[in-house]
């Protein structure tokens, strides 16, 4: 006997194929499915009849995606049957494959309105009526990316979906968690987390954390002194934050003391009630003979870094043996850098790896546009690091697991 969560989900488009494998899997997990269909009744009561023989619950809405007061009527069976819908799954989709040059305005027209009006209207009634803490997956398709010229009209619905998808502002719009996937290998799915990055008032820092807000996530950007010395910055994160509808917040923390550490975290619990993630991005540079690599331009690596404070011993150094050294590294660091190296992939690559569900999240990522062997260093390194947890009997370490 299946053990119910208590979660309702619809699946549209649930009859057949993906959605009736998604509507079967959902069942398994325990939700009570609302299996969606468009015409096919057989089919939705043979799925509907598979997943309570197995001793799961599930009832049949018939209703085309395209048809927005059909979709308001599914919901209302959904909540009159059940009191409520917590995941929304956008599965309803056609595809018929033509040139452009052979398809007429009526395989245009109905593309457009299963595939991208169906999801829509259905992502429109969610907003209006999931449940707290519900989630919502749209399907795309790997097809966008390739060049295949009988999907063109195919391609461009699943681009809309994908547009109108990314830009679903959740801090305005949505009480729930806005997901999408692509029904090619290449799955992503996304749930919003409360996030802390470190050193957040510039660089990398500032970027990610961005960059983190923008994927719907709640950002918590840590700073030194924000009453004080980055309170412009402060301000400007707020103005930022109002003017993209989006949730980053700026919190005083210290990664250099204790008690500010503390205090930080303890602002972020209850002012959020939890915690997910931790960017570990503050650090400090001190610019001398020993210099860093990547990314000259862009940070304020090299603005904000460490100086000695006796004066007249760095002149000393300037004039003497350490002559010319400073601005030589500066230029042959910047040499190595292509042109259009940029900082923001930095902020871009953590996105991805936060979204990245639990247990698939690698140990390493490498961002270096310069490419100057840090990745076949690594992956020695790492290599070694895996034999020695082996051969110790501590393989544990290198796999994640809850305690939860």
């Amino acid at each position: 006997m299946t053990t119910q969560t208590g979660k309702i989900a619809i699946v549209t488009g649930a009859s057949t194929g993906i959605g009736a494998t998604v509507a079967e899997r959902l069942a398994k997990d325990g939700y009570t499915v609302v299996v969606n269909y468009a015409g096919n009744t057989a089919a939705a009561e043979a799925v509907v009849t598979k997943i309570k023989a197995a001793g799961g619950q599930a009832i049949t809405a018939q209703a085309d995606v395209a048809n927005p007061d059909a979709v308001r009527r599914m919901f209302d069976s959904a909540e009159t049957a059940f009191g409520g819908v917590d995941v929304l799954i956008n599965n309803a989709g056609i595809m018929t494959p033509k040139p452009i040059a052979d398809s007429d305005d009526a395989l245009f027209d109905r593309h457009i309105a299963v595939n991208l009006k169906g999801t829509f209207n259905a992502l429109r009634e969610a907003a209006k009526r999931m449940r707290d803490g519900s989630r919502i997956v749209n399907f795309s398709s790997s097809v966008i990316g390739i060049y295949q010229p009988s999907y063109a009209v195919y391609a461009a619905t699943k681009a809309g979906v994908e547009a109108m998808t990314q830009r679903a502002n959740p801090a305005c719009q949505w009480r729930n968690h806005l997901s999408h996937t692509s029904n090619s290998s290449k799955e992503q799915v996304m749930s919003k987390q409360i996030i802390l990055v470190t050193g957040a008032s510039s660089g990398f820092g500032l970027q990610t954390a961005k960059a983190l807000a923008q994927a719907g996530h709640t950002v918590y950007a840590s700073m030194r002194e924000i009453a004080t010395r980055n309170a412009p910055q402060v301000a400007a994160l707020a103005d930022w934050s109002k003017t993209e509808g989006l949730d980053l917040r700026s919190v005083e923390l210290d990664v250099q003391a204790d008690s500010s550490v503390a205090s930080g975290i303890s602002h972020i619990l209850s002012d959020a009630g939890r915690l997910d993630v931790i960017v570990h991005n503050a650090g400090h540079m001190v610019f001398g003979p020993m210099v860093p690599g990547a990314f000259t331009k862009g940070t304020n690596h090299f603005a904000h870094a460490g100086k000695p404070s006796d004066e007249k011993r760095v002149a000393e150094y300037e004039s003497g043996p350490y002559a010319g050294i400073a601005e030589q590294a500066l230029k042959g660091l910047a040499s190595l850098e292509p042109a259009d190296a940029d900082p923001s992939a930095v902020a871009r690559e953590i996105v991805r790896v936060v979204n990245m569900p639990f247990g698939k999240r690698p140990f390493r990522v490498h961002v270096d546009p310069s490419q100057d062997g840090a990745e076949v260093v690594n992956a020695v390194a790492d290599r070694m690091r895996r034999e020695m947890y082996r051969n110790i009997g501590l393989v544990d370490l290198l796999s994640p697991r809850s305690n939860g």
